[in-house]
């Protein structure tokens, strides 16, 4: 197989992952989303790219705040992958974002 994001050591980088939990592909623009559980973050990685755009979490593009999503989090994408829905283990909650 081949890495398509992280390999570069566990961490908070852009990067790097920290447990990585779940992820789902847009087959409109061949991103992956992934859930960094450990930096409680959704990270953007683009195929072939060396590094992730922080979705959700700290420094975000949609949502910026580190305390929003924690833990374990599972991620889909709406039919027409206009929302991303997140869901909270921990917190007993799914949250829905708009994608940019």
């Amino acid at each position: 197989g081949t890495t398509v994001a992280g390999g570069n050591g566990q961490g908070s980088g852009s990067n790097q992952l920290n447990g990585p939990y779940s992820l789902c592909v847009s087959t409109i623009n061949s991103y992956i989303y992934i859930t960094d559980s450990g930096n409680n973050r959704v990270q953007r990685w683009s195929f072939g790219a060396s590094y992730g755009v922080t979705m959700v979490g700290n420094g975000a593009l949609i949502r910026n705040d580190s305390a929003l999503v924690q833990g374990d989090m599972d991620i889909r994408l709406s039919i027409n992958e206009s929302n991303l829905f997140v869901s909270e283990m921990m917190e007993n909650r799914i949250w829905r974002f708009q994608l940019i």
